[in-house]
């Protein structure tokens, strides 16, 4: 039997690390998604800045909607 896919719109909500990075990354092991989507984060000064201003930190585990409409500015919709 084939596996029917659908495509959902992505929706700017509150998600994980965790998550957003497999949002992002759907076809990488969770650590690996993890250290990637972390690198691209980090890896725009720009974007950096505007998540440490927005309240993300070493620590964070949850991205608020405000947060993830700023990752969305600089990364695009994942998907």
């Amino acid at each position: 039997m084939e596996e029917l896919t659908v495509n959902r719109p992505f929706v700017c909500k509150s998600y994980s690390k965790k998550e957003l990075a497999q949002l992002y990354l759907p076809y990488n092991a969770e650590s690996t998604a993890m250290k990637k989507f972390n690198s691209w984060l980090q890896e725009s000064p720009q974007l950096w800045s505007r998540l440490q201003e927005a309240g993300v930190g070493p620590c964070t585990r949850y991205y608020t909607a405000t947060q993830v409409q700023l990752i969305v500015s600089y990364l695009g919709e994942p998907g």
